[in-house]
């Protein structure tokens, strides 16, 4: 897949032209904070990689020490670490166009999963010379939230999830997206009708 190799004719001689394609590598971090910016320990998540299967699930060249689990499916598994965060590299990308799903699956209380019912997706460009940008989504973001039948989230959700950036470190490109949690709260109403007696609602 990374050699081309095409005939031609060149000043009446015939010309074989071979083009090797260096497949570029990226790092994909995903950071958890509650509202106030603290790290949230623990939560888990599955990311969706367009680029993970078979042929490149045991490469050890790349750095998946953060994942807990992964499969042939592309999908990646893991929790947050001290500092709210987890990462893998993915390999083998050549230029296109790459979208990864991101779903959290379960976080600790006191703290919301308020994507229970949504994925977060994320776009990027490889260019010929191994540059990674973000892809455009309709709404004017670098990420798209979706249900599972493809319905966008409202709005209000999209306060959740910082904008996402990438940041080179040692060579490599680095994608980077964090999610905010906020805190569930239960409320206890009592309510007192013309005596001292409290009446429980």
């Amino acid at each position: 897949n990374y050699v081309e190799i095409k005939e031609s004719i060149i000043n009446n001689i015939p010309t074989i032209n071979v083009k090797i394609l260096n497949p570029s590598k990226l790092k994909f971090e995903i950071t958890k904070v509650n509202t106030s910016g603290n790290p949230i320990v623990d939560a888990s998540f599955s990311v969706k990689s367009p680029i993970l299967n078979s042929s490149n699930i045991n490469n050890e060249y790349l750095d998946r020490s953060n994942i807990r689990n992964m499969n042939n499916n592309g999908y990646y598994f893991a929790e947050t670490n001290d500092k709210g965060t987890f990462f893998f590299e993915d390999g083998s990308l050549i230029q296109g166009i790459y979208e990864y799903e991101i779903r959290e699956t379960n976080v600790s209380s006191p703290y919301l999963n308020l994507f229970k019912d949504y994925k977060i997706y994320v776009k990027i460009n490889i260019d010929n010379k191994g540059k990674i940008v973000f892809g455009n989504y309709n709404n004017g973001k670098k990420f798209e939230i979706r249900d599972q039948n493809g319905n966008i989230a409202p709005e209000s959700y999209y306060q959740y999830v910082a904008d996402p950036y990438i940041e080179t470190v040692n060579n490599v490109q680095c994608v980077k997206v964090k999610i905010e949690n906020p805190v569930k709260y239960k409320f206890k109403l009592n309510k007192s009708m013309y005596s001292k007696d409290v009446i429980n609602l």
